[in-house]
């Protein structure tokens, strides 16, 4: 019997065996210069939540007076009710253009997507080049936004990359020659004034207006 080496369990002495049951495993996790060679960077991202409803309603659209003149600044004002908390109180101020002929005009407050919408359907643009689509991209307004704006009744139809004012003759004949391919307008804008607002607005209306010169 083969005297056992102090310190070898294998229970020959020189045996290959322990050696050879280690080959091809794996022998732990990497310490020290290793470790940090399969070092990873983490991006800690934070986020803020916030859990309510950021819009309003258009409660109101006062002007200052109903009767203006060639010239005056007119302040609008919009009362503005956010889906919690007080009511808030918005001015605009929208300059009457000078030689503006006496009578009817109306006042269009609104919120800009609002606008957006009735000012297409009333006021068709076909963009004819380039120019006119970055036109009608740049006219489009979000609901952030609160506007004022002036119209009259002013009859044309539209051409390529606007509208045009023609006598009512002249839409008429035009009419009945072109039958629904004319696409006619019935009002034109000649001020109009915007203001960005925090939140969400929702809510139109149109307010009549008398144009008076003042007599010396």
């Amino acid at each position: 019997v083969g005297r056992r080496r102090r310190g070898d369990p294998s229970g020959t002495a020189g045996s290959p065996r322990k050696g050879a049951r280690n080959r091809g495993r794996p022998v732990g996790p990497p310490t020290g210069d290793v470790a940090a060679v399969g070092f990873q960077r983490r991006a800690i991202l934070l986020f803020e939540r916030v859990e309510e409803l950021e819009a309003a309603v258009i409660l109101e659209i006062v002007p200052e007076r109903r009767i203006v003149s060639p010239g005056d600044e007119l302040n609008v004002r919009f009362r503005v009710q956010p889906h919690r908390g007080p009511e808030v109180i918005y001015n605009l101020g929208v300059k009457i253009p000078e030689g503006l002929a006496d009578g009817r005009i109306d006042l269009v407050g609104a919120d800009g997507a609002a606008w957006t919408a009735y000012n297409l359907q009333m006021r068709p643009l076909a963009p004819a080049s380039f120019g006119d689509e970055v036109r009608l991209v740049n006219s489009l307004q979000p609901s952030t936004t609160l506007v004022a704006v002036l119209e009259r009744q002013d009859l044309g139809f539209a051409v390529a990359g606007g509208s045009m004012s023609a006598p009512p003759s002249i839409v008429l004949q035009l009419q009945s020659a072109l039958g629904p391919n004319l696409e006619t307008v019935s009002y034109a804008v000649f001020a109009k004034t915007d203001l960005e607002v925090p939140m969400a607005v929702a809510g139109a209306q149109r307010i009549q207006l008398t144009v008076r010169e003042e007599r010396q």
